[in-house]
């Protein structure tokens, strides 16, 4: 009799759970910038149904939830929803649930993100074009050049300068279907750590509440690359130098890959270097340290952090024995 009551309540949190994700969902494609919120809320209401319930619930109410957004939205919506959403909220939830530590849960997390992002990108870019994500990227530059001609057409109409003109043209004339190929595996590898990330934090404070225990990320003023993560990056970035030397295939994409996850890994540990020491000796209030970092990036100062990153990770000025990932 137990069972079944525990049965029952369960189907029920996973209904009315589903149509949460349903009501989400449905305004994430007719509500403007509601997506993002979408994106955020729908793999944290997957995960609390895999932490609760177990498997089981969790596929049933994915089912249901892809069965009646195909019914109000489409199948490639509804398609999209299952891959971008409901594969890494189930992978949260099962890290979560055998207590991984929150660096591990984060970085699991986002090479899910690149994995599903990467082919939801790909399977809606073959529905749309013939050519792929190809005809998407070549598209877009079209689009792009288009534009531009026009407001330069208008520039002149304003009585701007020629030269002045000539040097937008050139500036914008390396945006290339080349380049941005090369740069999107970068691109979306930053976005799935961010992404992974922010759900991280936003699951953190919704579990505390719920009384779920979850690993608490370290303050980020507390955070130091080792020496050993750092040569794995320097030696991705160099083993990355040496394919495109040689002219190999898709070395060109690996290197601006391992430069551009290289640089955003540094920067973070020198942006977390620079608040400890402002919060800590100086004793400025997280607020003022915040507005700090960010106008300094504002006024290109990131490669100042990148370099006091590095150095860190090397020399550890703060003399920490925990890296970021909670390991001495």
């Amino acid at each position: 009799m137990r069972n079944d009551k525990v049965r029952t309540k369960s189907l029920i949190e996973a209904a009315v759970l589903s149509a949460i994700i349903v009501v989400v969902m449905v305004l994430s494609m007719y509500v403007p910038f509601f997506e993002i919120i979408g994106i955020a809320i729908s793999p944290i209401i997957i995960c609390i149904l895999y932490i609760k319930h177990g498997f089981k619930f969790t596929t049933l109410s994915i089912v249901v939830s892809f069965t009646l957004l195909v019914i109000l939205t489409n199948v490639v919506y509804a398609a999209t929803f299952l891959i971008i959403n409901a594969i890494p909220g189930i992978c949260l939830g099962y890290c979560i649930k055998t207590k991984k530590s929150a660096v591990a849960t984060v970085i699991i997390v986002a090479v899910i993100y690149v994995i599903v992002i990467a082919a939801s990108t790909y399977i809606v870019s073959y529905i749309t074009y013939n050519d792929g994500i190809f005809g998407v990227v070549n598209k877009f530059v079209l689009e792009y050049k288009e534009v531009l001609n026009e407001t330069m057409e208008q520039y002149q109409k304003m009585g701007v300068s020629a030269d002045k003109i000539e040097i937008i043209k050139q500036s914008n004339s390396q945006l290339t279907s080349e380049l941005i190929l090369n740069m999107l595996p970068s691109c979306l590898s930053i976005i799935s750590i961010i992404l992974s990330f922010s759900v991280y934090k936003i699951l953190y404070s919704v579990l505390k509440k719920l009384k779920i225990q979850i690993n608490p990320m370290k303050d980020f003023n507390k955070w130091h690359l080792d020496d050993k993560i750092t040569a794995l990056i320097i030696g991705f970035i160099a083993i990355s130098i040496i394919m495109n030397s040689k002219k190999l295939y898709g070395a060109e994409t690996l290197l601006y890959t391992a430069f551009n996850l290289g640089k955003l890994i540094f920067v973070v540990f020198g942006i977390a270097l620079i608040s400890d020491v402002l919060s800590g000796r100086y004793k400025l209030s997280k607020t003022i340290v915040f507005i700090i970092v960010l106008v300094s990036l504002v006024f290109k100062a990131d490669i100042i952090y990148l370099i006091i990153g590095i150095i860190d990770s090397v020399i550890n000025f703060r003399k920490i024995k925990e890296n970021f990932q909670g390991n001495k």
